[in-house]
């Protein structure tokens, strides 16, 4: 599969899981394997998020070998980036699909702003984190916000503004991260997704995150909303910076989310992203645009895809 080009030289991916790990590693000349998710906040941002890309393509064509409309095999068209029915009356394209869903930190009023956490079925004691959920058939996303909030934990919301987004691969998630504002402070948690919700204090969040659970991995969009929130700096795992919560508080840009363009992050984080990545970027974008557009056109149907540079896609993209 065809990712694009790095500097005019293409990038492939190849789907190894049908091998056991040691043929895997002498297919791929590596010493060791690991998991995407575990190490990507490890790695450069355009690389993280490269594999990324590579590895939602992978799974989805591993998971789209036959026709949802006529049950024929499908095979690979374009690089790896459409797959077409077989059947001689088909003939049906299918392309990736993104599955949206929103993450939510939920504003209580009152002069002491709070936010809702809440602990999940299967969470530990103390692991409590924001509110998500898929987005519905015909529902917008600030609906879906509001109602996942009504449905666990009880809530009331009213404005509902967005914040940033973030790609999720695994397998092939978009999350959108918005700021809700709780219309009062009545909390009736469901018993089924949830087993408790609370209201927490920005001290209480900082406490937590820097000397407590935390709050998720600096990567995600739930610990950027969190971290911002509380006014640290979302690119930073508090728990490991020198000098503890002082240290880790941007001075001067702190995030309380009552703006409509918050600080960007990073690219599986996308902070610290350079201009040459952002123009890679943008081409990749260009050329699958083109290629959507012209993709029934007989001649050009075949006509590999990702011709534009690979570049570090946004993973959280506060605009």
């Amino acid at each position: 599969m065809l990712l694009g080009l790095d500097d005019g030289t293409p990038v492939f991916a190849a789907d190894l899981s049908a091998a056991d790990e040691p043929a895997a590693l002498r297919l791929g000349a590596a010493e060791t394997s690991g998991d995407l998710r575990t190490v990507a906040a490890d790695l450069p941002h355009p690389q993280a998020a490269t594999l990324a890309y590579a590895r939602g393509l992978l799974h989805w064509n591993r998971h789209t070998r036959y026709c949802g409309l006529c049950g024929s095999p499908a095979r690979s068209a374009q690089a790896g980036h459409v797959r077409v029915c077989t059947g001689p009356e088909c003939g049906r394209l299918s392309f990736p699909r993104i599955e949206p869903a929103v993450i939510a930190l939920i504003e209580r009023p009152g002069a002491q702003p709070r936010c809702l956490l809440a602990r999940h079925h299967g969470a530990g004691p103390d692991n409590f984190s924001l509110l998500a959920g898929f987005a519905e058939i015909g529902e917008s996303l600030e609906g879906t916000v509001r109602r996942e909030a009504a449905e666990e934990a009880g809530v009331t919301v009213g404005p509902v503004t967005y914040q940033g987004s973030q790609g999720w691969p695994f397998p092939s998630g978009l999350m959108i991260g918005f700021v809700g504002q709780a219309l009062d402070d009545r909390i009736d948690v469901d018993g089924a997704e949830l087993l408790e919700a609370r209201w927490f204090t920005r001290g209480e969040v900082i406490e937590r995150i820097v000397d407590g659970p935390g709050a998720g991995p600096a990567d995600s969009i739930g610990g950027w909303l969190l971290r911002s929130w509380a006014g640290l700096d979302p690119t930073v795992d508090d728990r490991r910076c020198p000098g503890g919560a002082d240290a880790a508080v941007v001075g001067g840009r702190a995030n309380h989310f009552h703006s409509h363009r918050p600080h960007r992050t990073h690219d599986l984080c996308d902070a610290g992203r350079s201009a040459d990545a952002d123009s890679r970027f943008r081409d990749r974008l260009h050329q699958r645009r083109h290629r959507r557009c012209t993709r029934h056109e007989p001649d050009r149907r075949n006509r590999p895809a990702g011709a534009g540079r690979i570049g570090g896609g946004p993973f959280v993209d506060g605009r």
